[in-house]
């Protein structure tokens, strides 16, 4: 466990850019379609909810939103989900349910954090210091 960063890149992909996200010693790497929201409008959405995450809630990072929520079925996203000094990261596919109807209420909907799937399955979880998000998010707010 050491670093954290999320980035959209100039790198560009069937009208999408690249975005990495740094978790640990890890980098994954997904396509942002910026077609519905902005750059800024996934920084503003991502800080938000790297806030929560620090403040003890469950969080999400969309990875990219191709219109408005209640024209989509599922988005996928990163759920962030802290225990004490530590936020553990899953990718997964969020069936949005029809009652919901802002972004920012996802985190109400999410289950628990489960390391294991129904079939004994060890999950893909990756974990991160609190102190790396709080250092990440120090960092660009100096720039």
């Amino acid at each position: 466990m050491s670093g954290f960063e999320i980035r959209i890149t100039d790198e560009k992909s069937e009208g999408c850019r690249t975005t990495e996200l740094v978790l640990g010693s890890d980098m994954e790497r997904f396509a942002t379609s910026l077609s519905f929201w902005s750059a800024e409008d996934f920084y503003a959405h991502w800080f938000e909810n790297l806030g929560r995450a620090l403040a003890g809630k469950r969080g999400i990072l969309i990875e990219s939103l191709d219109g408005p929520l209640e024209a989509l079925n599922f988005v996928l996203m990163w759920v962030m989900y802290p225990v004490d000094d530590v936020v553990y990261f899953q990718e997964q596919f969020f069936k949005i349910p029809p009652d919901l109807k802002e972004i920012k209420n996802i985190g109400d909907h999410l289950e628990e954090l489960e390391l294991v799937n129904e079939d004994g399955d060890r999950i893909s979880t990756w974990s991160v210091s609190r102190k790396a998000i709080e250092d990440f998010i120090a960092d660009r707010n100096m720039r």
